[in-house]
């Protein structure tokens, strides 16, 4: 196929997860024309909203294959575009409570045992560290929010800060020099469909198919403004927006969306979390931390801190992305001068929200074929970016298998690193074989 308006496989969103499929797709197989379209361009949804870490401290098997593997493709790229492909080793720092950490014990034996680099610090070493945390807050507002005494603290060597609009756009490059193809500002409205085998009388094609009753296949997209592109396949990597689509198909994609916010803060107060060499990472900084009740703060090299809380119960699905100032003033700030006095009286100069797009049960990502014509590579969210070059390379491997996956057989697929995963497990009807993860908090 070789008009503007018709290709072999057709991927719709050009994020992170689309890009490493379009990659590893055209990789494989580079006799095919294939087409990465998005209604905006390169990384310019969700993908841009990240924050951007990435890390291998997973005990669920699946998990650690996707993230170990990509991570250590990411570092292949750092090194051959040092410059472009910007990784910061800037380690985890999980802050347990006393419950907090009997409850992950055994999922920190796990990770030892695994060989990963990591470490339990308790609070008197965490003190001797930074002096300016305080893990003990008795201050009357801490009392009031009932902020508790931190325990210790689990720090991840391996953990590092990522540019997810360059990795994305090194993807695309690669694509693009592949042979691949790229259209954007490409608005999808619908689907297409076509039977599977077109009825005929008197040598002439019966007028309106597909009928109801008719087996039917996906054949391509109608676009916003009333084109179409016919394609043998297309592929749905468009994250939070997945279920505009599926729901028009009547297919449904297990997946939801649900607002994330971040607020980037700044104040002269913080400069001593940016001086503290005794934890190891390349800047001497204080590691990107997550606080017991989940909310995290991220150093930035310009200065200032990256800030957010995930909330869940009272938060509703939708599509919303209005940042809320009161957000951080009521739910954030308190709990981090807490724990964290340099940051009090810290300045908002910047705050966004994007949308998660994830499994509401099994919170893995799905790689998968919703109906013959169309595969759905999505549900990455909150380990997109840390995962996404082995989804893609699980794209491309669901993509030859032509089915949806049944869960009940193994279909191996080696990633460079030498791990094996079972492809099947990220299907929908087999992801409840995946073992949970047992790191949280």
């Amino acid at each position: 196929m070789s008009d503007t308006n018709q290709c072999d496989i057709l991927i719709i969103g050009a994020g992170i997860l689309g890009a490493a499929t379009a990659h590893h797709l055209k990789q494989k197989h580079p006799e095919l024309d294939i087409l990465l379209t998005d209604r905006a361009s390169v990384a310019q949804g969700n993908t841009s909203k990240s924050v951007s870490m990435i890390r291998n401290t997973f005990t669920s098997p699946p998990s650690f294959a996707l993230a170990a593997s990509s991570m250590n493709e990411y570092k292949q790229f750092h090194k051959v575009a040092p410059g472009g492909i910007d990784l910061n080793r800037m380690m985890y720092l999980w802050l347990f409570t006393e419950a907090q950490c009997e409850k992950n014990r055994p999922a920190i034996s796990i990770l030892k045992e695994n060989g990963l680099d990591i470490e339990l610090l308790s609070a008197e070493k965490l003190q001797s560290i930074a002096p300016c945390m305080n893990t003990n807050p008795q201050d009357e507002e801490s009392m009031a929010y009932g902020i508790p005494p931190i325990a210790a603290g689990l720090l991840c060597r391996d953990g590092y800060s990522v540019d997810p609009v360059a990795i994305t756009q090194h993807y695309v490059n690669m694509f693009k020099s592949n042979g691949g193809r790229t259209a954007y500002g490409t608005a999808v409205t619908d689907f297409l469909r076509k039977p599977v085998d077109t009825l005929m009388f008197d040598g002439e094609e019966l007028p309106d198919q597909p009928f109801p009753s008719q087996p039917q296949m996906v054949s391509g997209v109608l676009l916003e403004n009333g084109e179409k592109i016919e394609a043998g396949t297309t592929i749905l990597a468009i994250g939070a927006w997945s279920r505009e689509l599926t729901d028009k198909l009547g297919k449904g994609s297990l997946l939801s969306a649900k607002k994330r916010q971040w607020f980037y803060v700044e104040s002269k107060s913080l400069e001593p979390l940016f001086n503290l060499p005794e934890f190891g990472n390349e800047d001497g900084t204080l590691p990107f931390t997550v606080f017991p009740n989940g909310i995290y703060a991220k150093p930035s090299r310009e200065g200032g801190f990256y800030v957010a809380l995930a909330d869940d119960i009272g938060r509703p699905f939708n599509l919303d992305t209005t940042p809320e100032r009161d957000y951080f003033l009521n739910a954030i700030y308190p709990f981090l001068c807490g724990y964290l006095p340099a940051f009090e009286n810290v300045t908002i100069k910047a705050m966004d929200a994007g949308s998660y797009c994830y499994d509401e049960v099994y919170r893995t990502p799905i790689v998968d074929w919703l109906h013959k014509g169309v595969m759905l590579v999505s549900g990455g969210s909150g380990s997109g970016i840390m995962k996404a070059d082995a989804i893609g390379r699980v794209a491309s491997s669901r993509y030859e298998s032509g089915e949806p996956g049944t869960g009940d057989n193994e279909i191996p697929l080696q990633l460079p690193n030498g791990i094996t995963i079972n492809t099947n497990d990220l299907t929908i009807r087999g992801r409840g074989r995946i073992e949970p993860e047992q790191l949280v908090i």
